[in-house]
């Protein structure tokens, strides 16, 4: 059953069915056929959620009062006829005479077109976020195709999307929680965000900007101080613009909330007991805090405190360490800077001051060894002070799932619960995101989730929303499970053998579980990580394999072959393999032997052509008193009167070619020519002198 809201005010209950029977609900609503929105003639039907049987009339009204009926679910509208302008809704009687309405329709006119800013004006703390609030609507059958948030506004020219401007990168978020919606959120304010901001939006019909868009102030908070009678004095937290909803204050002395005190005005009395220095915030904003005043003693108003005395941070994160610092109005101001257990803090920070009396510690990247105090000091002419027994405790913690209740055994109906947890507490109350084979699969405030166990491989790891890129070292069901034999090689009745199984897994295995692999069913054998067989006999030959159990499921290796051999069968096996080494040996000393007679005859070839003997025929046939006529040619050219020749006759060769008929075939050595010219060489060209 649903209920909705006539024209009147009125909620009336709305069923249908078959038979119109209370167990179904009919939804009615006027649609504005797209294809003919923005032409001339429009189609406004009236439907429903249900397939309506039989004759009905529907009576139309426009702006709330009764125009026509009709016996078809709709009527046809001319937009150029302004008595057409304005909202539909439809009605119409059921089988049992009750009575239905439907929702209201802008279908024609300038009302269908707007956009309202609620408030018109906003007052927001410098540093804070604000939500600027709109909702917009537009003639039905039209769809919205882009819609943009602007400042200023240039004549024939498109305005520029706020999201766009330099001033406002990564600031801005477009938010839309319910349907014409058109609300922005900026974050981090600063003094210059004070604009006024309109909406537009664009359809497929036209477009509308809404006037005259709301105006955005942004203030910082200050303490006046205002004397009273007998030296009392009364302090007030003030902005230049009203904060919304009427906020509680929040006051602090020497940087240490003032209890009780939640006006934005404080009164002080006791010069002794209330001397000090003194600013003001707002509940939620509390790290927001104004410029600080010295009330009464100067002396008094040196200070050092922090936002918080506790930060827990993840590793791989950044974090910002807020300090506050006072000190008498006289002075000039100090100079602070950050120490990590009294050393100086390390080169990964950056420290910023964008408030008054603030300082900040940023810390990227952030490291386990990173865990530490922290502490703020600061420098004034003749000052040195950090007015603070302890800084702040910074702790870095990384995600870590764990696995309970931890299950003596585990079956695939059983689910276990994993736990996100860290070493300390992570601030506000984040939202936990689950991950399955590193898919998110859920969301979570809590920081368990129950699963169910699974026969295979699965994996889950957690991470905290906004930092889904610090997951958790995942959990995991065992994986890689694997079986062996030891010792390896064959094993002969009598032996022993032990069966060992290894997996991988987190939380480690439990138990580890062997089989034996059967033609009607697998047996099971023992639990243990290892499985010793005794005095082994062929009985015992087969395949076996083991299943690795923990607390998120099992797996199984793959089957292993155990052969047990008897006694003669080994007999007859070494044999064999004696008889294929003997014929091995055999056939490469044959070889051997084979590859040396033919080495030692080539090498008595090459001895004989490399050895030339005068007497051989084979050279005398060379001679030339006894050459034969298949010679003569050689002997012609001899006496060849060719001048490339001529040189090799032996009446006409110079004597550098004496050493050519050395080798004579049958005449004797002659002796090299003496040389005749002793100055061969000149002065100038006689060799160097060879150092030996």
């Amino acid at each position: 059953m649903f209920r909705v809201q006539a024209r009147a005010g009125q909620m009336i209950q709305i069923f249908c069915g078959s038979e119109w029977e209370r167990d179904e609900i009919l939804w009615e609503w006027v649609k504005v056929d797209h294809k003919t929105a923005g032409r001339r003639k429009i189609k406004v039907t009236c439907s429903s959620t249900c397939s309506l049987s039989g004759n009905f009339n529907y009576h139309w009204y426009r702006n709330g009062e009764y125009k026509t009926h009709t016996d078809v679910a709709y009527t046809v509208l001319d937009s150029t006829n302004s008595s057409h302008e304005g909202s539909y809704y439809c009605g119409m009687y059921d089988s049992s005479d009750k009575w239905h309405l439907s929702h209201s329709v802008c279908v024609l006119g300038k009302e269908c077109w707007g956009v309202t800013y609620t408030p018109e004006r906003v007052c927001a703390l410098k540093g804070s976020s604000v939500d600027l609030s709109c909702s917009y609507k537009h003639p039905g059958g039209h769809t919205v195709t882009r819609s943009v948030w602007f400042i200023k506004e240039q004549a024939g020219a498109e305005p520029v999307d706020v999201r766009e401007d330099e001033e406002y990168q990564g600031r801005v978020q477009y938010r839309q929680s319910f349907q014409n919606d058109c609300s922005m959120r900026i974050t981090h304010l600063r003094e210059r965000d004070a604009q006024t901001y309109r909406y537009r939006f664009y359809t497929d019909g036209g477009e509308y900007t809404g006037e005259p868009g709301v105006t955005l102030s942004v203030t910082d908070l200050e303490v006046t101080v205002s004397e009273m009678h007998q030296g009392r004095k009364v302090l007030r937290c003030s902005s230049n613009c009203t904060l919304p909803h009427n906020p509680a204050y929040i006051w602090y002395k020497n940087g240490q909330p003032v209890s009780n005190q939640y006006s934005n005005e404080l009164y002080l009395t006791d010069r002794t007991v209330e001397a000090g220095s003194y600013s003001c915030a707002v509940r939620g904003h509390e790290k927001l805090r104004s410029p600080a005043v010295c009330v009464f003693d100067q002396n008094s108003c040196w200070s050092v405190s922090y936002s918080t005395q506790n930060i827990c941070a993840l590793i791989g994160s950044s974090v910002d360490i807020h300090g506050y610092y006072t000190f008498p109005g006289e002075q000039l101001d100090p100079q602070p800077a950050w120490y990590k257990e009294l050393s100086p803090a390390d080169g990964r920070v950056e420290f910023f001051s964008n408030r008054v009396n603030m300082n900040t510690l940023r810390m990227k990247h952030l490291r386990e060894s990173d865990s530490a105090e922290y502490l703020l000091r600061f420098k004034a002419p003749y000052w040195n002070h950090t007015h603070s027994s302890a800084g702040v405790s910074l702790s870095v913690t990384g995600l870590q799932v764990k696995v309970e209740p931890v299950p003596v055994t585990v079956s695939e109906e059983q689910t276990v619960t994993l736990m996100c947890s860290s070493t300390c507490t992570l601030p506000n109350n984040p939202t936990y995101i689950w991950y399955k084979n590193r898919q998110p699969v859920i969301h979570s405030k809590s920081a368990s989730c129950s699963v169910a166990v699974v026969s295979g491989v699965v994996s889950y790891s957690c991470a905290v929303e906004g930092h889904e890129s610090l997951l958790s070292p995942p959990v995991y069901s065992p994986r890689n499970t694997s079986a062996v034999i030891i010792p390896s090689g064959e094993r002969v009745e009598g032996d022993s053998v032990t069966l060992s199984c290894s997996s991988d897994a987190n939380p480690p295995v439990l138990t580890y579980s062997w089989f034996k692999q059967r033609a009607a069913a697998d047996a099971p054998l023992t639990t243990g990580q290892n499985y010793t067989i005794t005095n082994i006999s062929s009985q015992h030959s087969g395949l076996y394999y083991c299943t690795a159990h923990n607390q998120l499921g099992l797996h199984s290796s793959t089957p292993t072959s155990l052969d047990v051999l008897h006694s003669a069968e080994l007999w007859k096996l070494n044999a064999v393999w004696g008889a294929v080494a003997t014929v091995l040996v055999l056939a490469v000393s044959l070889l051997t032997a084979v590859l040396c007679i033919k080495r030692k005859r080539g090498a008595e070839r090459d001895s004989d052509i490399q050895t030339p003997d005068p007497a051989d025929h084979t050279y005398t046939a060379l001679n030339p008193t006894t050459m034969t006529s298949d010679y003569d040619t050689l002997q012609h050219l001899t006496d060849s009167p060719s001048d490339t020749y001529s040189t090799l006759n032996p009446e006409t060769m110079s004597s550098d070619y004496d050493t050519l008929t050395a080798v004579h075939p049958h005449g004797e050595k002659r002796r090299a020519p003496e040389m005749k010219n002793e100055n061969f060489y000149g002065d100038h060209n006689k060799p160097d002198t060879v150092l030996k």
